[in-house]
């Protein structure tokens, strides 16, 4: 066995992702194959291109481990609880809009707010989807579960992004289009909202809008670049290291990252209070908790055994 400090930088790295057992077995082989490559170059043209072909063999390995990863029976707890919050968090937002709307708005519009209700629906799901992870990891696969948890996010910074960059703004701008003909008016032009992403950051947009532009594109870029992997970061933490975590607890836990990145992206606003997505998930998510609370006790049994 090589001593820690004989070991090679890649396969410290892989056994660090993905467990010693799968680098060994998988990594192990590979950079062996690299170094010795390397060594036998006979100049360094040689061995430059023995190095770039060892770190795609090593990079394309680490992908696909990564998508088998994901792609294992093991992710469906994590991805049903996640599914189940984001499902439960949206409707308990859309409740009282679908009460007092029900009977005035046509079938046509109902579809423009879905986007808007996904935007918050990843928030929602990301930190009990990474509790289950982090509650379900033991001893000998607490790196692919830590694995899986880095990759969930990973996946849902781009598609959020997406989501509040494009998506939001064009269902926005639908709607509001939908809202005119229905009323005999002339579809309105895009305001400073219905702009996409693109368009925000254009030198015509700041000198539009000034401020204002510039703090809808920080506000379009924190929620999504922030939020999926510090929420992730919190529920692997809880899930690992607090096998039984109370009702307060968590409830604190979620509260304090939403009121420092809501202050974050929405302090230029003097209505950041009443239009922050940070707050209002974790509003559902603090009632959620106290719902579970009221049910179980005071303590919050983790959503998956570790057993």
């Amino acid at each position: 066995m090589t001593s820690p400090a004989s070991t090679p930088h890649p396969l410290r790295l892989a056994r660090r992702w993905f467990g010693r057992a799968a680098a060994d077995r998988v990594f192990e082989p590979l950079i062996a194959d690299w170094q010795r490559e390397l060594a036998e170059a006979p100049n360094r043209r040689r061995a430059a291109t023995a190095f770039a072909r060892g770190a795609l063999a090593f990079l394309a390995t680490a992908a696909r481990c990564t998508g088998l990863a994901l792609a294992s029976r093991e992710m469906l707890p994590a991805v049903g609880i996640g599914v189940l919050f984001a499902i439960l968090g949206t409707a308990l937002l859309a409740l009282p809009f679908a009460v007092v709307n029900f009977a005035r708005l046509p079938p046509a519009l109902w579809p423009l707010i879905l986007p808007s209700l996904a935007a918050f629906a990843v928030p929602i799901a990301v930190l009990p989807a990474a509790l289950t992870l982090g509650a379900a990891a033991r001893a000998d696969d607490v790196a692919l579960h830590r694995l899986r948890t880095v990759a969930l996010a990973a996946v849902l910074v781009p598609a959020l992004l997406g989501c509040l960059g494009w998506v939001v703004p064009s269902a926005n701008q639908a709607w509001r289009v939908e809202v005119a003909a229905i009323s005999g008016r002339q579809g309105p032009p895009r305001s400073l909202r219905e702009l996409p992403l693109h368009e925000l950051t254009s030198a015509e947009a700041v000198a539009t809008y000034g401020d204002a532009a510039r703090s809808e594109l920080r506000r379009r870029l924190l929620i999504p670049l922030f939020w999926p992997p510090l929420l992730a970061m919190l529920g692997w933490h809880l899930g690992r290291h607090r096998g039984r975590a109370s009702a307060a607890a968590l409830t604190g836990y979620w509260f304090l990252p939403a009121l420092t990145l809501t202050v974050v992206s929405y302090a230029p606003k003097a209505g950041f209070v009443f239009e922050s997505p940070g707050l209002v998930c974790a509003a559902v998510w603090a009632g959620m908790i106290a719902l579970l609370r009221l049910a179980r006790g005071n303590e919050l049994t983790p959503l998956t055994s570790a057993d």
